[in-house]
């Protein structure tokens, strides 16, 4: 409509976003800003080529639009009346397309029939009225493929064509030139096409992680053809190359099945990018690739004698390996930049049912066989989707403790880590909701966590200030360890430090535990398979020589009554003093993660929209790390700002800058130490990525 007000001509620099307008943000940004956590398929124009191809798809149902109707299926009650109104808007559009030529409708037959399609309630009828419009519905198909073929070229062809089409009707409307017939269907159209895309984006009504998954999984079901990943690459470089101030961008995708494949698409991405250089000498981009292992949240196996994820575990192991031969076959006569595209390995998806021990003996191995040779950066999606906070924060530190994490390793989200607990509590009326092995796990985690930490300066500073006792935590969580653990029903008594050692196994490969265990020492077993076990860990020898633990972790993986306590439910009320326990493990964990100069990807929106902050200055981050907005922070953890999928949160790298900003202005901080702050960032994300890394 503004375009329409002020008579401007749609052009192929039109922004495909809005833009915020403050110049002293922008000079700081001109630094160049770095992208660290983005995923390819979620960040380019998806929903304007969902749109595009969905609504000037001509056949009554398509290959395209049986895709949407069944989407529509899936997730919408009555989904027919849905169905039909979206058919009809198909047959609007170029009805309306006509009227920017003053079509007369002169063939009388053709407007009947339109009018009676629309007011068609049968689906069956609609489609026999349909194929008889569609003679003429296919000639000004062929009219709008020409009258924007201009646009052809362009990564942003399906959003300028919108966009001009837009236009030239608002325009009509405001030289009212538009009938009140006319004015009712471009309002119905307004309507389905804000409708349409609000499926693939992620509103601000409700949150979780599950409500992300809806947008995440329909993303490009749409869309096909045999260039579609180059069509996605080109919308992914164009907005990230539109900004004109971001340097270094990290794609992650998925593990591929062959060697070929990961050339493939690194060839794809380089010439896509190469042809955008060409055109942005002083702006070019470097861009890594980041390998997201996909966590497999239903593949848990109850049955005795079966390891409780063993499918994952074959399935990691055989991907690993296709990600490790990747880099041990470099061709002799081909570009040597090819494998220093892929700057590291990730995961990605549903954190439930999924712990991270799974992925300890893959991650150490790739550690061992590609980080050792080459520049190679390990992060972890953790502390984003939890049960419980504790939970959570369990979940981050056995990150560390599994994964053999080490200075210069990321966490994806963290949001665990910076959540107020007080305020997370109330928001959940203080329950827990959980299940008596994952209830178990939190409490041993606790307690041992504690214990090992309390005589520290700083946890005694903070258990001072907040006036906590750390012998009344232990205490307690003593107790709820005695009640809970009976459910079990172990043979044998089962002390909690038993459990503890057998919980610092869950790094092992469980396989090496049917047989091999038994028959060498420990020694021997490290030397004989090296990264199948967590040796690095400074715990683990101990654990591994309690003969209890060993047993232990043994049913944990293969006792079907071990592994019935995963689906027995546990609803609680949390008491103060299991609140004060949780305050008090998060303080430690962000301290040891602070010494150990671990990083975190933070992603405002995606973090706004899927945890249950309201507010960006609720934002974790913030609370993470507070340097010059707040001089007296203390323990500020390196972060830097993201987007995560920028698609489905309608946002760009740019804008989540900005609305850190304005938040923090909003807020009445200092304006010189806002901008301080915002320039720390910008540095800090720059260092923090895995590109270019020595």
């Amino acid at each position: 409509m503004k375009a329409a007000i002020e008579d401007h001509d749609i052009s192929f620099e039109d922004a495909h976003r809005i833009q915020h307008d403050n110049y002293r943000l922008n000079r700081i940004l001109s630094e160049g800003i770095s992208e660290n956590h983005m995923h390819l398929k979620g960040s380019g124009y998806t929903s304007e080529l969902n749109w595009y191809d969905f609504s000037t798809d001509t056949c009554f149902e398509g290959q395209k639009s049986k895709k949407f109707f069944d989407i529509l299926k899936k997730n919408i009650r009555h989904y027919e009346n849905e169905k039909l109104a979206f058919l009809k808007v198909r047959i609007i559009k170029f009805y309306l397309f006509a009227q920017i030529f003053d079509h007369r409708f002169e063939d009388s037959e053709f407007k009947k029939l339109f009018k009676k399609a629309l007011q068609s309630d049968d689906l069956d009828y609609f489609e026999f009225l349909y194929n008889k419009l569609n003679p003429q519905i296919e000639i000004f198909k062929e009219y709008w493929e020409k009258e924007f073929s201009h646009f052809n070229h362009s990564p942003r062809k399906e959003f300028l064509i919108e966009r001009s089409f837009l236009k030239r009707l608002f325009s009509k409307y405001l030289r009212c030139e538009l009938s009140d017939f006319d004015l009712y269907l471009l309002n119905i159209y307004l309507l389905a096409l804000n409708k349409f895309k609000m499926i693939f984006y992620q509103d601000n009504e409700g949150m979780g992680f599950e409500k992300f998954k809806h947008s995440e999984n329909i993303k490009e079901e749409l869309l096909g053809g045999k260039d579609l990943n180059k069509r996605i690459y080109r919308t992914v470089f164009d907005k990230y190359y539109s900004e004109k101030n971001v340097k270094q961008i990290e794609f992650r995708i998925a593990p591929k099945t062959n060697v070929k494949e990961y050339n493939k698409i690194i060839r794809e991405l380089k010439n896509v990018n190469d042809d955008f250089k060409k055109k942005n000498k002083d702006n070019a981009i470097e861009f890594g690739l980041v390998i997201h292992y996909i966590k497999n949240k239903d593949d848990f196996d109850l049955s005795e004698g079966t390891s409780r994820k063993e499918k994952t575990y074959f399935d990691l192991r055989r991907k690993a390996e296709i990600l490790i031969s990747f880099f041990e076959h470099k061709p002799q006569y081909d570009d040597e930049s090819i494998h220093q595209k892929i700057v590291g390995i990730d995961t990605a998806n549903y954190e439930l049912n999924v712990r991270p021990e799974i992925f300890g003996p893959s991650f150490r191995w790739q550690r061992k066989e590609i980080g050792e040779k080459n520049p190679f950066g390990i992060t972890y999606h953790a502390g984003e989707d939890f049960t419980t906070i504790a939970n959570g924060l369990r979940a981050m530190d056995e990150v560390i403790e599994f994964l053999d994490y080490r200075r210069g390793d990321r966490f994806g989200h963290g949001l665990a880590l910076g959540l107020h607990i007080d305020k997370y509590f109330k928001k959940k009326r203080k329950s827990i909701i959980s299940n008596v092995e994952e209830y178990i796990d939190d409490i041993v985690w606790m307690y041992y966590l504690i214990q090992e930490h309390q005589t520290e300066n700083e946890v005694k500073q903070f258990l001072a200030d907040n006036e906590i006792s750390s012998h009344a935590i232990l205490s307690f969580l003593q107790g709820e360890f005695d009640r809970e653990v009976v459910k079990y029903n172990f043979n044998d008594s089962i002390s909690m430090y038993d459990f503890y050692c057998a919980y610092m196994l869950r790094g092992d490969d469980p396989e090496l535990y049917i047989e091999e265990v038994k028959n060498k020492s420990y020694d021997k077993l490290v030397q004989d398979f090296d990264y199948r076990l967590n040796f690095h860990n400074k715990k683990h020898r101990q654990a591994f020589e309690n003969s209890r633990a060993r047993n232990l972790y043994f049913q944990y993986h293969y006792s079907e009554k071990y592994k019935r306590m995963h689906d027995e439910s546990v609803l609680l009320e949390a008491s103060e003093i299991y609140i004060e326990a949780v305050k008090l493990v998060q303080f430690i964990l962000r301290l040891k993660i602070f010494r150990k100069e671990i990083s975190i990807e933070s992603n405002p929106t995606s973090n706004r929209k899927i945890s249950f902050i309201s507010k960006y200055i609720d934002l974790p981050l913030i609370e993470l790390n507070s340097m010059f907005i707040k001089p007296d922070s203390k323990y500020n953890l390196p972060i830097s700002i993201n987007t995560d999928d920028s698609a489905i949160f309608q946002t760009d790298l740019s804008l989540e800058y900005a609305y850190v900003v304005a938040a923090l202005l909003r807020e009445g901080y200092d304006i010189e130490s806002v901008y301080q702050y915002i320039e720390y960032l910008v540095k800090m994300s720059k260092i923090q990525s895995f590109i270019n890394r020595d």
